[in-house]
């Protein structure tokens, strides 16, 4: 049999096909010339990279023949072993090996820890050496706005406590050194911090101004910020009654427009602008006489305004009658009437209990002596005929309480 040697031409030719160089199992795995820029076909083979795989090292995000070998000596023989951790987001052997350094082998396995915010190797291994050594316990840190190992110990050493730090996060508070500088200004509980930065005030320093001020409450400083209002200028309307934002524009509507001009009012007991607008209806226009009528025992400027329409239209001239238990300038005639022409005889009156003229008028049918009238008073008469009178002292009999009723007769006077 005659054996046929090929020249060693034609076999270079059919060994690299009509491909430029690239032989045939190359060209139909897609290497190019284009490819050959950047690695060569035999580079390929010489890290034991056959043509039918190489379309699976490129999808896997494999690049170059020598990445390939550096995950084939990390034991991903295959490309899809290797895909399984670059689709995870460990895109190069080096990471690859540092997760199975610290024990994690099975790509899922370290895909729950970079899903928990654990993202490399070395910041497992952190969260490991503070006793979070599941996903689970490192996803609870995480989503409690701790993103690192080194926060979470920071918080551990000022002996904050994971459900503490859980709240902190949810006001708002994102390190263990803003949540001490709100501790410092007085707002130890997360729920107050929280209620700060929901107004807008996000910030302990600023918070603090508001409080240095007088202004403790968030909602109530957010009103004063609104208003373009300073700290330093809220404060000093605070210190009047506690006066806030809204109640400022209505006082503003009666032309007061300083703290100084309001609180003079607010002393004498006019709280609000409605109060002024009262006493100033009444004919009373100034703080100085609101206290003098105060002074007097006038409280209300419907009162006042009674007094100031009477005879005795100020202060100084009602205050004898106050004093003496007038209530309105016309029970002054009343009393006139029954011959109590003077404070000083309207007095005697009302300090033994008789404190309007029509009582009196009714005692007088029974005696002018109110020294008598003071003694059936205090025995509990009425100067009422057939009503009865409030319970008498009480005689015991054999342990049983027994009221006497007294009356007075209208016709003789004497008792029943």
């Amino acid at each position: 049999m005659t054996k046929h040697i090929l020249p060693a031409s034609l076999l270079s030719l059919i060994l690299l096909g009509c491909g430029g160089g690239t032989p045939e199992p190359w060209q139909n795995a897609g290497f190019t010339e284009e490819h050959t820029k950047d690695y060569t076909w035999q580079e390929w083979e010489a890290v034991n990279v056959k043509p039918k795989d190489y379309k699976r090292w490129k999808a896997a995000g494999v690049s170059s023949p020598k990445e390939a070998s550096q995950w084939m000596r990390l034991g991903a023989k295959k490309p899809t072993q290797a895909y399984a951790w670059t689709k995870i987001g460990v895109n190069t052997p080096r990471e690859a090996a540092q997760w199975r350094q610290i024990g994690l082998y099975d790509p899922l396995k370290v895909k729950a820890y970079i899903n928990a915010g654990a993202l490399t190797a070395q910041e497992t291994k952190s969260w490991r050496q503070m006793d979070a050594n599941s996903p689970e316990e490192i996803q609870a840190w995480t989503n409690a706005g701790v993103m690192s190992a080194d926060e979470a110990r920071r918080w551990e050493d000022e002996g904050f406590t994971l459900p503490e730090i859980i709240k902190w996060s949810e006001a708002g508070v994102s390190s263990v050194k803003e949540a001490r500088s709100w501790i410092r200004i007085k707002a130890k509980k997360p729920k107050r911090v929280k209620e700060w930065k929901q107004v807008g005030i996000d910030t302990p320093d600023e918070a603090s101004e508001w409080i240095k001020s007088g202004i403790p409450l968030a909602r109530i400083a957010a009103e004063w910020k609104a208003g373009g209002i300073s700290p330093k200028q809220a404060g000093e309307w605070a210190k009047i009654n506690q006066l806030r934002f809204p109640l400022i524009k209505e006082w503003s509507k009666l032309g007061f427009t300083t703290p100084s001009q309001i609180k003079p009012w607010v002393d004498a007991g006019a709280g609000k602008p409605e109060d002024v607008q009262q006493w100033q209806t009444a004919g009373v226009n100034t703080a100085q006489e609101v206290s003098a009528w105060n002074k007097a025992g006038i409280k209300s400027a419907s009162y006042a305004k009674a007094w100031k329409q009477s005879t005795y239209h100020s202060p100084k001239k009602a205050m004898p009658w106050l004093q003496a238990g007038v209530k309105t300038p016309d029970e002054i005639s009343a009393w006139q009437k029954i011959g109590a022409k003077t404070p000083k005889q309207i007095k005697e009156w009302t300090s033994i209990g008789v404190d309007s003229p029509g009582l009196a008028r009714e005692w007088l049918k029974f005696s002018t002596s109110k020294k008598k009238i003071a003694k059936w008073i205090e025995e509990g008469y009425i100067p009422q005929a057939q009503k009865k009178a409030t319970t008498a002292p009480a005689d015991k009999q054999q342990g049983t309480e027994q009221s006497q009723e007294k009356k007075i007769n209208i016709s003789t006077g004497a008792q029943n």
